[in-house]
């Protein structure tokens, strides 16, 4: 406390290989960890500070802002406690094995709130890295999402899930054994929790869904690839509520 670092992104370069990041109160710009190559035994946590009982916001002015959170071609790493607002996604985790995220908040995003999957290249159209593995989204509250074009049009778009695992390519990428449970959505433009197909090993248990708008088939839906794709199963999906689901106008 005495003599803190700088910011969160010299903390992160000097304990790549697993230690406790602690955010004191305050607002943050987006934060990235990559290549981090912490262990099971040794994880990257980056939390909110336990001796205080205010936020960490982690928030930009600008919908054109990708992530907030961003954990990409790492190792059991953890994001804990933290309050992000304002990006196009959330928190995401692309190319992770091992790790989560655990008791954040996510309001007011362009697009979905928290992703786990495979890092994707939007401009070759081609999958990178590995797919990710071994996470758990737990207890978390995602508030609100598909504000991308609200500023500007004054409409939300049908793009907005609130928990989204996998990747939507039309191939898929087989992000498995994720946990999905005890997290609350609520006001999404699309699904409360989508898993896209060719991922296995997914559970989604006692999430709470509400006050969502379908632009698409359901509050959760879990996506199917080919007849001749097996590496889709596996799939639990318990114990959830949902209420106060509509569809939109337009």
């Amino acid at each position: 406390l005495q003599n803190p670092y700088k910011n969160p992104s010299k903390a992160i370069s000097l304990h790549k290989q697993g230690g406790v990041i602690c955010l004191m109160p305050g607002i943050y710009s987006n934060i990235s960890i990559a290549e981090a190559a912490a262990t099971k035994e040794r994880p990257l946590v980056v939390r909110k500070s336990p001796q205080s009982d205010k936020d960490v916001l982690i928030t930009s002015p600008s919908y054109a802002y990708k992530t907030g959170v961003h954990v990409l071609r790492s190792g059991h790493v953890y994001v804990i406690g933290l309050n992000v607002s304002g990006f196009q996604k959330g928190i995401s985790f692309d190319s992770v094995k091992g790790g989560g995220m655990i008791g954040n908040t996510v309001s007011q995003i362009g697009l979905d709130g928290l992703h786990v999957g495979q890092n994707f290249n939007y401009n070759t159209r081609m999958f990178a890295d590995h797919p990710s593995e071994n996470i758990v989204v737990l207890g978390n509250r995602v508030e609100g999402t598909g504000y991308q074009d609200f500023k500007r049009s004054g409409q939300r778009p049908k793009y907005g899930e609130g928990i989204y695992i996998g990747t939507g390519a039309k191939f898929g990428d087989r992000t498995h054994d994720i946990l999905v449970k005890d997290n609350t959505v609520q006001n999404t433009s699309a699904e409360g929790i989508e898993v896209k197909h060719a991922t296995y090993n997914i559970q989604v248990i006692r999430n709470h869904i509400s006050d969502v708008s379908l632009s698409f088939k359901g509050a959760i839906t879990v996506s199917i690839g080919s007849e001749d794709d097996d590496t889709d199963g596996n799939y639990r999906n318990l114990g959830n509520t949902i209420e106060n689901v509509g569809v939109p106008e337009i």
